[in-house]
């Protein structure tokens, strides 16, 4: 959800420009947090689910590459939410924000190990060994705590069962709506 962290900063950039790092407080925005804004909105700015729901304003380069990128077809469950019911769509995100942000920190620590597996096999050298295992041990502990947040923040699959019911809900709101107004009710 992010806060306030100690954060070492170096001295420069230059090549011994760490030899006197500070600390200095640093306040972070969780991923969480982020996702939830760029589909949400802030005070200063309407959010993707506005933009769609009401097929105004262009979607900035970030919100662009968030839909592209975001986990298990949630950009198309987002788009089709907010075309239905904007509402729905943001009880959605709210529910989601904290699924995608996990399944987004799962990825790029995926990238970073597999980064490190592959450069650590291209040179022969006698660390090699305990790197590798050293990362399989990080790659089994990481599993353990995705396993641990999908249980609190769901699975995708329970996501899509959502998204479903949800569906399902407006459609048969829309359906009561129609047939009342049919009937003169």
């Amino acid at each position: 959800h992010g806060g306030n962290v100690a954060m070492y900063r170096c001295d420069t950039v230059t090549q011994d420009g760490c030899l006197n790092p500070t600390i200095t407080n640093v306040t972070l925005t969780g991923l969480s947090t982020q996702v939830e804004n760029l589909l949400l909105g802030t005070g200063s700015s309407n959010g993707i689910i506005f933009k769609f729901a009401r097929n105004t304003g262009a979607a900035s380069t970030t919100e662009k590459a968030f839909m592209t990128s975001a986990p298990a077809s949630i950009g198309g469950m987002i788009r089709t939410l907010s075309a239905l019911n904007e509402g729905a769509a943001r009880s959605f995100a709210s529910r989601a924000a904290p699924f995608i942000a996990v399944e987004m920190a799962r990825a790029l620590v995926e990238d970073m190990l597999n980064a490190a597996r592959s450069t650590s096999g291209v040179e022969d050298h006698a660390y090699a060994k305990l790197l590798t295992e050293d990362l399989e041990r990080a790659r089994r502990q990481i599993n353990e705590e995705y396993a641990a947040l999908q249980r609190r923040y769901g699975s995708e699959q329970e996501l899509l069962a959502h998204f479903n019911q949800v569906i399902q809900t407006i459609r048969k709101q829309r359906y009561y709506t129609v047939k009342s107004t049919a009937l003169g009710e």
